[in-house]
């Protein structure tokens, strides 16, 4: 009974918060896999309660900066120190960009927690992919404008699949947001897309930014994952986004995949699944680009998106 003894005492330290725990596996008989099963739950337990410090921190950052900002810019108004009529206006700007962004990310951790609960609703239907991409990347451009980064479009032949025009809207803003934060100014962001034969739509954001290092693209996708890794080099933004952008796409049936080099940006790539109806579906003559790019080059054209 020593190994079960072991075991116990083991499972009560791990219950009082010591996630280090582990405890010897000898033999390879039952009480042996029990061991080795526990030790695993353990070594899981450790790495999750990481993973949520991290997500924390970059939660609490993401939080901390508008906030003060915020403050700053309303106690100058409220004791005067900006009194002309320009530098008040010029704050109130500063502070309704701020809210916005506040919101957003109140909104980015609303929707992780119903993601956890499977109560964030997605309504696929047969869509206009085209029409989504033009617009989400009309925005993206009016957003990106005051960072001079543009953003093009490059969408060839008819782009129907089935999916949430609303919740494609919503990855496709996470993924431009990312890319034109990672784009130095002057620089561009690329939206491509085309028409898979037989049906379904590849379309692809890519960044002209110092990229992912090969290592990390595994964990793109994994919630504070990038932020833990490069807040300290570069901009970035809450690691909330891209958690929510693979969600979304898990419960559309999209995939979605990652693709870089160090100094040679990013692109994420989407494949979005055929639209079910049969006047929706794409002829598989339909014209396409021979590959979508997986990066646009530096210096490439500079037009608004459209």
């Amino acid at each position: 009974t020593a190994p079960l003894g072991r075991l116990v005492a083991a499972a009560r330290r791990v219950g009082q918060g010591d996630l280090s725990t582990r405890v010897h596996v000898d033999g390879d008989g039952e009480v042996a896999e029990v061991a080795t099963a526990f030790n695993d739950m353990a070594a899981d337990l450790e790495q999750a309660q990481g993973e949520q410090r991290a997500f924390l921190a970059s939660v609490g950052h993401e939080l901390k900066t508008p906030l003060t900002t915020v403050q700053g810019y309303t106690e100058a108004l409220l004791d005067g120190t900006v009194d002309d009529p320009a530098g008040r206006r010029r704050s109130l700007v500063r502070v309704h960009a701020e809210t916005i962004r506040l919101a957003r990310l109140v909104q980015d951790l609303l929707d992780l927690a119903r993601l956890g609960r499977g109560q964030l609703a997605v309504s696929s239907v047969d869509a206009d992919v085209g029409a989504v991409l033009r617009e989400a990347a009309a925005a993206a451009a009016e957003r990106a404008a005051p960072r001079q980064v543009t953003v093009t479009t490059r969408l060839a032949g008819a782009l129907h699949a089935h999916v949430d025009p609303g919740r494609l809207r919503q990855v496709l803003d996470n993924l431009l947001d990312n890319a034109s934060r990672s784009s130095p100014p002057g620089r561009q962001v690329l939206v491509a897309a085309r028409p898979l034969d037989g049906g379904g739509v590849e379309a692809a954001v890519a960044d002209q930014g110092p990229g992912i290092a090969a290592e990390d693209l595994p964990h793109a996708f994994d919630r504070g994952y990038l932020w833990s890794r490069y807040r300290g080099t570069r901009e970035v933004g809450s690691g909330l986004g891209l958690a929510i952008v693979k969600a979304l796409c898990d419960a559309m049936g999209v995939t979605v995949r990652a693709e870089s080099g160090n100094g040679l940006g990013t692109a994420f790539r989407l494949t979005l699944p055929p639209a079910r109806t049969a006047d929706s579906r794409l002829p598989v003559n339909a014209p396409a680009p021979s590959q979508l790019p997986t990066r646009p080059r530096p210096g490439s054209g500079r037009q608004r998106a459209g």
